[in-house]
C-alpha cells in the first residue's frame, strides 16, 4: 500500500505504461520499399462527404478533449465547418504535417466499478480526452488507410 502521491502515480505508470521487450527482425522490409509501394498510392486527397460521414459518426455526446469543443457543437454547424476541415485536411497532406494542437490530449483516471479493492492500480482505467477536431481528421485519414489495406490484402484476414 503506497500513501504518498508520488508512491502512487509510480503505482499507476508501472500498472498503465509497461514496457515491453518487442522483436522485428522478421520484418524485412521496414522501409516499405517493395514493388507495392512504388505502384500504389493512398488518396491523399479527402472529399467533403468523407469529412461528413467523419462527423456525423462522432458520438455527440462524448466527453471533449482538451480543446473542450463537443462533437454535438462540431455536427450543428454543418457545411461551413464541412468545407473548412476538408481543406484542412488536404493541406495537412499536403504539407505531411500533423499540427501538434490536435495530438493533445488530456488523460484521465477512473475508478472501474465494482472492484473489491481500489488500493490495487488494476481497479483503475485510464482515459485519454483526445482534440475533438483531430479526431475528426484522424477518422478520414484512418478511413483511407483502411480502405487502402483492404483493396491491396495488406492485413491477414484475420
Amino acid at each position: 500500500v503506497v500513501t504518498t502521491a508520488s508512491n502512487k502515480a509510480a503505482a499507476l505508470r508501472n500498472r498503465f505504461f509497461l514496457q515491453v521487450d518487442v522483436n522485428l527482425t522478421d520484418i524485412t522490409d521496414q522501409e516499405f520499399t517493395g514493388t507495392l509501394a512504388t505502384e500504389q498510392y493512398i488518396n491523399q486527397k479527402a472529399t467533403k462527404w468523407e469529412v461528413y460521414l467523419a462527423l456525423r459518426r462522432a458520438k455527440p455526446d462524448k466527453c471533449p478533449g482538451i480543446d473542450e469543443i463537443p462533437n454535438q457543437f462540431l455536427q450543428a454547424m454543418g457545411e461551413p465547418l464541412v468545407q473548412a476541415l476538408t481543406a484542412l485536411l488536404n493541406q495537412c497532406w499536403a504539407a505531411e504535417y500533423f499540427p501538434k494542437r490536435f495530438q493533445a490530449a488530456c488523460t484521465i483516471v477512473l475508478c472501474k466499478p465494482d472492484k473489491p479493492d481500489y488500493l490495487d492500480p488494476g481497479a483503475w482505467c485510464l482515459i485519454a480526452l483526445l482534440n475533438t477536431l483531430g479526431k475528426v481528421i484522424e477518422s478520414v485519414m484512418a478511413q483511407q488507410l483502411s480502405n487502402f489495406a483492404e483493396q491491396y490484402r495488406l492485413l491477414s484476414n484475420s
